[in-house]
Order: C-alpha cells, then structure tokens, then sequence
C-alpha cells in the first residue's frame, strides 16, 4: 500500500538537479509557496503545476507574484486542474483564464487534456504543439 505524503515546504539545494528539465508538482494543497531554490535548476525548461493552492499560482505571477522571480527564468510554467472525472484544464502562467478559474468564473476558452493519471508533461507538450494555433474549446488528448 503506498503512502501519502503531506508537503508544506520544499526545499531544493544549490547544485542539487543540475541536468533537471522537467518538473512536476502536486496535487499538493497545502504547498502555498513554490520551492525555494527553484532558482538553482537553470536548465528547467518545464513547470508543470497540477491542482495547486491559490496562493501558490498567485506568488508566481508575473504582475506581482513575491516569488515570480524564482521561476522566471523557466521558459514554460504550467497549470493542469482537474475539472470532471479524468479531464484536466491546462493554463500558462500569467494568463488571465487561470486567474479567473481560481476565482470560480473559468470561461470556455480552454484546453482541455483527458489524461489517466498524470501523462508525462513532455508527451502532453508535443500534443499541444501539433494541434493548430488557437485552438479553443475542449480538445481531447491521448
């Protein structure tokens, strides 16, 4: 039987991962900030955020976020949030829709990835980026 783990803080050491590409967090609700350190990956390329607090996607933030600075050198920093059954709502960072789901008022300009369990972020952005451009509305993946 696996075991699950609470996590309030994550801390990630200077020289620590220095080859990491691709990161994953969450779900974690209790995980308000984003890992300090996170600074330290300058090869990062993906963040990929799945389900997280309010206040953790508001302090990244471009427009006023306290700890967009940890993450901005990161060229692609993800939102998946699961919003029926196996289907999850994917944003980016700084859009205006995942401010408005955290609010409660998502609009239907949205992409929607249907994935069992959590789908390797690599694999989902090659998806992504084979569909057309502007792709609005519900787009199954997988």
């Amino acid at each position: 039987m696996g075991r699950n783990f609470i996590l309030r803080k994550v801390e990630i050491e200077r020289g620590a991962l220095p080859l990491l590409e691709e990161l994953t967090i969450g779900p974690s609700p209790l995980l308000n900030e984003v890992p300090s350190g996170i600074r330290h990956l300058r090869n990062l390329k993906v963040l990929a955020n799945y389900d997280m607090p309010a206040e953790f996607v508001l302090g990244i933030q471009p427009n006023g976020g306290s700890d967009y600075r940890k993450v901005k050198h990161v060229p692609s920093v993800l939102f998946w949030y699961r919003v029926q059954g196996r289907q999850y709502v994917m944003y980016k960072l700084g859009e205006l829709d995942l401010l408005d789901h955290l609010q409660g008022t998502s609009t239907t300009n949205i992409t929607v990835g249907i994935a069992s369990g959590l789908v390797s972020v690599k694999t989902m952005m090659k998806q992504i980026r084979a569909s057309p451009p502007l792709l609005h509305g519900m787009m199954p993946i997988g």
